[in-house]
């Protein structure tokens, strides 16, 4: 889990970003519509610059028409989101520039209003990101935790269930999920929530795996247990022998569960009666963190601060294979390709590693994004991640990064779920969101 920014509402966001107070958040079928307005008025201000410079001879009419035809593109995709709104600040400097344009084209200062036409299309394209990132909110339904400041740390779905892990709640919680799944926020059916209040104290539980035995198995990481809870909802938790800070867990091959010792740097086996096994690193100070079963049957795991990829297999047996420079590498999982991918908080990449030990890395869209939470959306063909730091989570599919989503509320852990979409937590915005797989 990572520090950041709340994510206070739906409407609230889409006020702010569209520069206006508290109002009826547009649909996301209006949102469409503005950016194909501006896409329309980008368009129309590329055709006055055509004018001014496509000729020995600049056509100041056209150029002139051309910009009265982007402006009334712009009004109207105002309209779409409510009167008189701009869709953001970027259209307020473009129409500024498109006024001094025109006094330039009248006064015969054709290199000044080619200069000012470039800079207002560069802000219309920078408003059209916007409204991408408008239509992402709409259509990445939020769901809020019951509880305020819960601390949403981890999830894990099972059906069209999700189990969520409320770190400054000291609580797991249960989503039972409804149908339709892409509806706005404000539209979706209200989740059934059932609640399990963890018998130790301020025991911030972490991360949550499917166990072989059928329960819901957890990671007390202030409280140093392993925990569990049966299907019928029965809490029982296992002492470690010392304060360990356990972080994530996996069910492994061996009907095991394996989890990362953050504090004492060793990884970790128990059993579902509770016989407890541990493995020291090779390295002090590495940090294990985020671990998977890898696809030769084996434990790969990150260490954050040691910044490597381990391996161990159930018999014990560790391998590491280190990574260039600071990566931080956070958190890890087998991809559709039968090699492992995991995010890099600190170098806003996400890396792939062979079972062989050959690395690569994919960068995100832009610098400390924080990468975080990894996982293979449900069509099994696409790596989805989630950005702390930029509040989006970013898709890879063949190799390239396809996309990015703005989510708001800082997403930390993410899952394939219902409706063949991406769910995640956001520590911050406390919150459950999902999104669709592009």
């Amino acid at each position: 889990m990572r520090a950041g920014l709340a994510l206070t509402g739906l409407c609230a966001l889409l006020a702010f970003a569209l520069g206006g107070a508290a109002r009826a958040a547009p649909s996301g079928t209006d949102l469409f519509k503005a950016g194909k307005q501006i896409d329309d008025a980008i368009y129309a201000e590329q055709g006055a610059l055509y004018a001014l410079l496509g000729s020995s001879t600049p056509d100041a009419k056209s150029a002139l028409s051309a910009l009265d035809q982007s402006d009334s593109n712009l009004h109207t995709a105002g309209g779409e989101i409510g009167s008189n709104a701009h869709l953001s600040g970027h259209l307020d400097q473009a129409e500024t520039n498109d006024d001094v344009a025109r006094t330039a084209i009248k006064d015969g200062r054709t290199d000044e209003a080619d200069d000012l036409i470039a800079k207002a299309i560069d802000e219309k394209e920078d408003a059209l990101d916007d409204v991408d990132d408008l239509i992402s909110v709409v259509f990445a339904a939020v769901y809020g935790i019951k509880d305020p400041d819960a601390g949403p740390s981890s999830l894990f779905g099972i059906g069209d269930s999700i189990f969520i892990s409320e770190n400054e709640k000291n609580k797991i919680s249960r989503y039972d999920l409804y149908p339709p799944w892409r509806a706005p926020s404000s539209a979706a059916p209200k989740p059934k929530i059932v609640e399990y209040t963890i018998p130790t104290a301020n025991a911030h539980p972490q991360s949550l795996a499917f166990g072989p035995d059928g329960s819901i198995w957890f990671t007390e990481e202030s409280g140093n247990k392993i925990a569990r809870i049966s299907p019928e909802g029965k809490i029982t938790e296992f002492p470690l022998p010392s304060f360990e800070e356990p972080y994530d867990i996996v069910a492994g091959p061996d009907h095991a569960l394996w989890f990362t010792l953050l504090g004492t740097n060793k990884i970790g086996r128990m059993t579902t009666s509770g016989k407890e096994t541990e493995y020291a690193l090779p390295h002090g100070g590495s940090a294990p963190e985020g671990i998977t079963v890898g696809p030769d049957h084996a434990l790969w795991f990150v260490e954050e601060l040691g910044n490597r990829i381990g391996r161990i297999t159930t018999s014990g047996k560790l391998t590491e294979f280190p990574l260039a420079g600071n990566p931080g590498p956070a958190n890890i999982v087998t991809g559709p390709d039968h090699a492992l991918w995991f995010t890099e908080y600190n170098t806003s990449k996400v890396g792939r590693i062979t079972t062989a030990g050959k690395v690569t890395q994919i960068s995100t869209q832009n610098a400390n994004e924080g990468p975080d939470g990894i996982c293979v959306a449900p069509d099994g063909k696409t790596i989805a991640f989630t950005n702390y730091n930029e509040s989006t989570v970013g898709f890879i599919r063949n190799g390239k990064l396809v996309s990015e989503k703005y989510v708001g509320g800082n997403p930390t852990s993410i899952v394939p779920g219902p409706g063949g979409d991406v769910w995640f937590v956001e520590y911050k915005g406390n919150s459950l969101g999902h999104v669709a797989v592009p």
